[in-house]
């Protein structure tokens, strides 16, 4: 039991380093993407690439430690069930550990989306830009008129009799 805490342990402490780079990293493509420095949002795809695979070695880190625990008839459900069986409620340490590596994925997963939001927005701007100037800044007529009557194709059976 001893070995399987000093495991979990090892797994948060490595993991929470992972989260708190990556938060940083999220932080500031937020804080440029602020101030639209493209150039500098796009330097940072190598970070952001490697911080990725980071977390992607956690994730198999995390499934090796419940597989292993499967295997030894222990709870695998999940980290917590497992830290549940291995660690003493009274080991405040860990369970302080474990609540702060908790928190920092709710912190990621909000930073992520709200860089997400940013990026979109920042999309929808540059869509709308677009179709003014395809459209030359001129609203598009929902209707088109020759020689006084409407040629739209608005109407139907309740407005006229051509449908």
């Amino acid at each position: 039991m001893e070995r399987r805490k000093k495991q979990l342990s090892d797994f948060l402490e490595n993991l929470l380093t992972s989260q708190k780079e990556t938060t940083a990293l999220l932080e500031r493509k937020r804080s440029l993407f602020a101030v639209n420095d493209i150039a500098a949002i796009e330097a940072m795809i190598p970070q952001e690439r490697q911080a990725a695979e980071t977390l992607q070695q956690r994730l198999a880190e995390r499934e090796k430690l419940l597989q292993d625990a499967a295997a030894e008839g222990l709870p695998s459900e999940s980290l917590e069930t497992l830290a549940h069986a291995v660690v003493s409620e009274s080991d405040d340490e860990f369970w302080r550990m474990f609540r702060t590596a908790q928190y920092q994925s709710q912190l990621l997963r909000q930073r992520n989306i709200t860089n997400w939001v940013v990026a979109q927005r920042g999309l929808l701007h540059v869509s709308q830009m677009l179709d003014v100037i395809a459209s030359r800044g001129q609203p598009r007529p929902t209707y088109a008129r020759s020689h006084g009557k409407s040629t739209g194709t608005v109407g139907g059976s309740l407005m006229d009799r051509k449908a």
